[in-house]
């Protein structure tokens, strides 16, 4: 299983990972890149029964391999990937054919049609532009047609 782990992760690296994803996080490499690719003959990836248990552990190797940075970032209480060293992946020549994508169904929410319940409707509201007389030499003339300075005009008024 260590060895379908590291073929997977070179073959999402060198196929799906782009620089511009980076900083990357741990669980979002599992699960959007990882856990959607298996292999045609053994299978699709799973940590626990690997030697590394969890995906952070893998990624330190990765890290000593010199083919990743893996650190803490400030505000974040747990390392994530920070860059990829493409050429390390390129010298490390891992074989990743026999790799194909898997159907990930997202799940939908379907929304239940209550029988019976009135549908609610609201009125139309119309919202028009609105002007309110600040110049003292503008509100003398509108007071003298008789028109308080209180008053609110559309363009059309």
């Amino acid at each position: 299983m260590d060895d379908l782990i590291t073929k997977n992760f070179f073959m999402c690296i060198i196929r799906q990972v782009k620089d511009a994803d980076m900083p990357l996080e741990p669980s979002k490499l599992q699960s959007d890149y990882m856990y959607r690719f298996e292999h045609h003959e053994k299978g699709k990836v799973d940590f626990k029964k690997s030697n590394f248990k969890k995906i952070s552990k893998f990624l330190k190797k990765m890290k000593q391999q010199k083919l990743i940075t893996f650190d803490k970032v400030k505000g974040v209480d747990h390392d994530i990937i920070l860059s990829i060293n493409r050429a390390n992946i390129e010298k490390a020549k891992v074989d990743i054919s026999g790799f194909k994508k898997v159907h990930v169904e997202e799940k939908v929410e379907e929304v239940e049609e209550v029988k019976g319940a009135p549908i609610k409707e609201y009125p139309v509201v119309e919202i028009s532009e609105v002007f309110k007389l600040n110049s003292q030499e503008l509100v003398s003339i509108f007071e003298d047609v008789g028109s308080p300075q209180t008053t609110f005009y559309t363009i059309d008024q």
